[in-house]
């Protein structure tokens, strides 16, 4: 069953401006591309870089240290260096606020 958890209001983003936010002890990178809202891990599998400091192309978030892709989407690994996909976080938008499943994140 979903733990659904407010991590943001819709108001706090910018369209394709990644945003950090925390949830217990993990941070998400909370990304609006138009009417869409997506979540995910906040650092690239492929060395410690924060994606929320990133940049966004379409439904891509680019980490900023080394330029590896994610699809936010599915968080499917897309471009190099990196090799191992990011994790995803199911989210929906109830009135003004971002909520994220946050299931098995650490409290």
């Amino acid at each position: 069953m979903a733990e659904w958890q407010r991590i943001c209001s819709i108001k706090d983003l910018r369209d394709s401006e990644p945003r950090e936010a925390k949830v217990g002890k993990e941070f998400i990178a909370v990304v609006r591309v138009g009417e869409e809202c997506f979540a995910v891990h906040d650092i690239c599998t492929h060395a410690y870089a924060q994606m929320s400091t990133g940049f966004v192309e379409g439904h891509l978030i680019i980490c900023p240290l080394h330029g590896a892709s994610f699809d936010l989407r599915t968080g499917q690994c897309v471009d190099p260096p990196a090799d191992k996909d990011i994790r995803c976080y199911a989210v929906k938008v109830e009135g003004d606020d971002v909520m994220i499943d946050a299931t098995g994140l650490k409290a």
